[in-house]
């Protein structure tokens, strides 16, 4: 028996249906998403939605002894840290879930320390979705062959790979952004490149969906929608061209593999975490430094200045780059990890 907890239970946390055709008993636990998603009620592993601190020792019941793996995500969830201390005891392996890049912050060495001390004893293996979390996990003295990849990635049935499919959707050729819109995901900087960008003659628009208090300027090259569902955002992804995230902190940024399978480009700023997993300079996209707004602005027209044929090569090396990471990645991994005890 395997018992997941996968905190705010995502989209790419439907990926854990891939292990329905493993064979695998699986129990799923969440919190209430932060975010609306609708369509997750036919799930194989229907998550049990638990209040906060609420012990899910309760809904376990007398299999205890049963479950031959705990994943958790990350370490700062207590009852789940308490529960993985009481199963070890009966042969229960840990695996925990880790999407920090490596930034050499003080707050990451500090916690080097921290983790050293404490979380290295609790858990056996990791989960990573990427090499900047594996980075991390290096720094804090975690062996390599104790880290997995796959935890994060795209679903096929809400981002299919365009490989995969006859996708003949006509592609406009806009800057679409998808994210909360602050600070952090750098709305504020896209905003003022592409304002300069427009200044300057640039012809492609730009489409912002997502949620936030940063107001948006009024313009006829500036379209905005709210959060969407997995359908729609899946034909806005296949609709467009270029996929920008203008990031100060993005730990992986799921929405760069949704995209990626979806056949867009990527403009990447250096912090997204999935930059160096997903993005190859010059091939599927160009990756940029976000405090900098010339070099935003001279991306946006090294895309624009790209003839129609090298869009769609690139496009396709996009979705060729995302492949690895199907919900194939994270059932591979937790097989992987079942064969080794």
């Amino acid at each position: 028996m395997i018992v997941i907890y996968w905190e705010g239970y995502p989209v790419c946390a439907t990926r854990i249906e891939s292990l329905f055709d493993c064979g695998l008993e699986v129990t799923v636990f969440s919190d209430k998403p932060n975010v609306p998603y609708q369509g997750f009620s036919n799930l194989k592993y229907p998550p049990i939605y638990l209040k906060e601190n609420e012990d899910p020792i309760q809904y376990l019941g007398d299999n205890l002894s049963k479950i031959k793996l705990l994943i958790i995500t990350g370490w700062s969830h207590n009852v789940w840290l308490a529960l993985a201390k009481k199963l070890k005891p009966l042969g229960t392996k840990v695996v925990m879930m880790v999407d920090n890049n490596l930034r050499y912050t003080p707050r990451q060495l500090i916690g080097s320390v921290y983790f050293r001390f404490y979380i290295s004893k609790i858990a056996d293996l990791y989960l990573v979705p990427g090499e900047k979390a594996r980075n991390l996990l290096r720094l804090f003295g975690v062996d390599s062959s104790k880290i997995y990849g796959g935890y994060y990635g795209y679903s096929s049935k809400y981002f299919p790979n365009i490989l995969d499919i006859n996708s003949k959707i006509k592609r406009k050729k806009t800057f679409l952004f998808v994210g909360q819109k602050i600070h952090r995901k750098g709305i504020d900087m896209l905003i003022k490149s592409f304002i300069r960008y427009k200044e300057l003659g640039g012809e492609w628009s730009l489409k912002i969906v997502g949620s936030g208090n940063y107001e948006i300027p009024k313009s006829n090259s500036i379209s905005e929608e709210d959060f969407l569902q997995p359908e729609k955002l899946s034909m806005l992804y296949r609709s467009h061209y270029t996929l920008i995230l203008p990031s100060r902190i993005e730990h992986w940024g799921t929405v760069a593999v949704e995209a990626a399978s979806s056949g867009m480009l990527l403009a990447l700023s250096e912090n997204v975490g999935s930059s160096s997993d997903l993005l190859v300079n010059g091939v599927n996209g160009f990756i940029f430094n976000e405090s900098d707004l010339n070099e935003i602005v001279d991306v946006m027209f090294r895309f624009e200045n790209l003839t129609d044929i090298e869009l769609n090569k690139m496009s396709n090396y996009s979705s060729l780059i995302a492949k690895p990471y199907s919900e194939e990645s994270f059932s591979l991994s937790i097989v992987s990890i079942l064969r080794t005890f």
